[in-house]
């Protein structure tokens, strides 16, 4: 990438970060305010995972704008399962096990997607640059979950499933979609640097 792909790449990211911080809160009011605390979190999950597959397939054939609202609708679904078995305290160990298994599933579907569409296009580059960014967004979660074998938790770094979620959103509104797979890429490899590193860390201090 160019600096100034660099410095866009990075701005982008950090304007994710903001609007997860932001609208975090709002979703677990938006929970309340719509007595959604009825419906079981697990129903939530499915949901996404459906709305994330449509997504998947508007993404494949080049519909941006469509596959764009649908992520943020799948994404909304995944903060408000959480939101949902904490108000009306369902919040169980099989829910977040659940949880995490279909956030993998909606993650395969989404960048394979976008390999399927450069891979139409004849464009080796940018399929390739979906597979690593695909690479790294599955490697994030699976460090945690191995470190969280000897940790009591791992949850540092700064590209998680919530801002994967928002840039793909705006890659798809925007149409940069090169640029943030970027983004996607760099960041989630950085965030698996520090977890390995946060890890060692911990271990080494025999925590």
């Amino acid at each position: 990438m160019s600096s100034e792909d660099q410095n866009d790449s990075y701005t982008i990211a950090m304007l994710a970060q903001v609007f997860k911080t932001r609208f975090d809160p709002l979703f677990f009011k938006v929970a309340k305010a719509l007595r959604l605390s009825s419906l079981s979190p697990n129903v939530l999950t499915l949901l996404g995972v459906i709305v994330n597959a449509v997504a998947s397939f508007f993404i494949a054939y080049g519909k941006w704008r469509w596959a764009g609202l649908l992520v943020l609708i799948g994404g909304m679904f995944d903060v408000l399962d959480g939101a949902v078995a904490r108000i009306n305290g369902k919040a169980t160990s099989f829910g977040v096990f659940f949880d995490s298994v279909m956030d993998r599933f909606s993650d395969f579907l989404l960048f394979i997607a976008f390999v399927f569409y450069y891979a139409t296009k004849g464009d080796i580059d940018n399929m390739l640059l979906s597979l690593f960014s695909m690479m790294g967004s599955i490697m994030v979660p699976f460090c945690r979950a191995r470190a969280e074998v000897f940790l009591s938790s791992c949850k540092v770094g700064w590209l998680e499933r919530p801002e994967r979620i928002i840039l793909i959103s705006i890659a798809l509104f925007s149409g940069w979609v090169v640029p943030i797979l970027w983004v996607i890429l760099v960041f989630s490899f950085i965030t698996v640097l520090q977890r390995i590193r946060y890890t060692y860390q911990m271990l080494s201090e025999g925590r």
